[in-house]
């Protein structure tokens, strides 16, 4: 009963009112009349019955105007918002009316442009005073791009732009192209700079001519000048260039920003296009450190580009990761959100590695305490690069009031056994024993000890010189949108949906790691406890 005295409701508007009130207003003018309830009114004015009263308001349009040639005039003057707030309807009913009467709107503009210009004194302005530049002169003629390339074609005037992208068709290219892949923030921002360009002020040249005529990376050196500014990039370019005045190699801005991190240190930093020797497949490493003789491969991973959308082997840093350790070779893994949300903590890992930390401490000099929780969270949010973790307890090694080391550990996750949570020294230290002194304080709780150990960076050696045994190794993951990385656990099924239609709705992708190592130790019974 509902449904028909609604649509009885709708019949008499549409016949016998002729849209001659607004729709709300119409809606409870005719629920009060006919003494409908609440309910009849509510559905009359739900998006449903608009959406069917809005699809023939072009019929009332055409009911005000009976003369045809009045509908014309108004749509050759006025814009289609302009009508559509005129009419009190939707751009989409103007479009209708516009179908119907079968118009071809002449934009305003152009008539304007027509009238005020002849074709001569476009071609003055377009060649002289704007030297070719179709947007510029498009903004000092207040118009839009499109409209002035439109009077453009219609006089006859031929475009000799400086760049592709001052041509409609190819911008519409390049817009339907970045519409069809659905990519990140980042990339549309460089297609929008490919548009817009970049002047180099050193040589007063657009970017892309800039590159091309050196041959170096468009995208490197546009990111470069964003950045730092665009003496930077040209600055680093001129750096670069070899013998012949070209660009020596392709280096991406994220590995810009990791070798700047040795600037005024002995270590020796090449960017490393070549196979390793030792190594019978392809891997190329991005960056090769040396110091004196220990050499370290190094790989910088952007998010996007080893994100499981682009990344397509899952186990593709896994499987590098052996390559290198078969090989005895020392090679890390570092991603994006690292490189550039914790460079001190990325760069004193390789100093430790290298042994060339400015602090050295010995364990059986330090003082064993509780670390309180809210300076453990500090702690590793500045040592580590997981940053805190939630655990129950934190112990650590002071020098005086000083934390040099600390360790969390937990014991309520693995059932009957103690984890160690996270493990950090201090940036630009070490402590020799540390490990070990820490380790010893949890096995007088008669528990096995279990750990973690991400092989992105770290070899587990550590914990086989304590004892520990290896039990495996499983390959992990996180979410990322592209920009900083999320555990796992912050994307899960839940409000009916599954994981996979949550991390769409979030914009997150999975990003697989190089394999995290379990090591397990039998704990001391009757171990004579350690007070702290």
């Amino acid at each position: 009963m509902v449904a028909k005295e609604a649509n009885t409701c709708y019949t008499l508007y549409m016949d016998n009112y002729k849209h001659t009130v607004e729709t709300k207003e119409l809606l409870s003018k005719l629920a009060k009349e006919r003494s409908t309830s609440e309910t009849v009114n509510r559905i009359l004015q739900s998006d449903g019955y608009k959406q069917r009263i809005e699809k023939y308001k072009w019929k009332q349009i055409l009911n005000q105007y009976p003369d045809r040639q009045m509908i014309v005039d108004l749509y050759n003057s006025k814009q289609m918002k302009e009508l559509s707030v005129l009419w009190g309807c939707s751009v989409d009913c103007v479009r209708t009316v516009r179908d119907k009467l079968g118009l071809q709107k002449k934009n305003i503009s152009q008539i304007e442009l027509t009238q005020k210009y002849t074709k001569e004194q476009l071609e003055d302005l377009y060649f002289n005073k704007y030297d070719r530049h179709l947007k510029g002169m498009a903004e000092g003629l207040n118009v839009y791009q499109d409209t002035l390339a439109q009077v453009f074609e219609t006089l006859g005037i031929i475009q000799q732009p400086h760049h592709p992208s001052e041509y409609s068709y190819v911008r519409e290219m390049i817009s339907d192209k970045a519409k069809e892949r659905m990519l990140d923030e980042e990339y549309k921002a460089n297609i929008r700079a490919k548009i817009t360009k970049h002047v180099y002020l050193p040589t007063n040249e657009y970017l892309v001519d800039f590159c091309k005529r050196y041959g170096a990376p468009e995208a490197t050196i546009r990111h470069i000048a964003e950045e730092e500014g665009i003496n930077k990039a040209y600055e680093y370019v001129v750096k670069n260039l070899d013998e012949t005045g070209k660009y020596k190699q392709f280096i991406s801005a994220l590995e810009i920003k990791f070798i700047d991190l040795f600037n005024g240190t002995n270590i020796k930093v090449e960017r490393w296009c070549k196979n390793v020797d030792s190594i019978q497949e392809d891997v190329r490493p991005d960056v090769q450190l040396t110091y004196g003789n220990k050499v370290i491969y190094v790989d910088v991973h952007g998010l996007y580009y080893h994100c499981s959308t682009m990344q397509l082997d899952r186990n593709y840093h896994f499987d590098r990761r052996i390559l290198f350790e078969d090989a005895g070779i020392r090679y890390i893994q570092f991603y994006e959100d690292e490189i550039k949300n914790q460079p001190e903590i990325v760069k004193s890992i390789i100093l430790n590695t290298f042994g060339l930390t400015n602090n050295k401490y010995f364990a059986r000099k330090l003082d064993l305490k509780l670390v309180p929780n809210l300076e453990a969270v500090k702690f590793f949010q500045a040592n580590h690069l997981m940053g805190p973790h939630r655990t129950s307890k934190s112990i650590g090694l002071y020098n005086g009031d000083e934390l040099i080391c600390c360790l969390s550990y937990r014991c309520s996750f693995n059932k009957g056994k103690t984890e160690i949570a996270r493990f950090a020294t201090k940036l630009n230290t070490s402590c020799v024993g540390g490990f070990g002194k820490l380790v010893s304080y949890l096995k007088q709780f008669n528990k096995p000890i279990v750990s973690y150990c991400d092989l992105r960076y770290a070899t587990g050696r550590s914990y086989i010189a304590l004892g520990f045994k290896e039990l495996g190794t499983t390959l992990g993951w996180e979410w990322t949108n592209l920009t900083q990385r999320f555990n796992r656990t912050k994307c899960k099924a839940g409000n009916g949906k599954t994981e996979k239609q949550n991390a769409t709705e979030l914009g997150w992708y999975r990003i697989y790691d190089a394999g995290q190592r379990k090591y397990e130790i039998e704990a001391y019974i009757n171990e004579q406890k350690t007070k702290i």
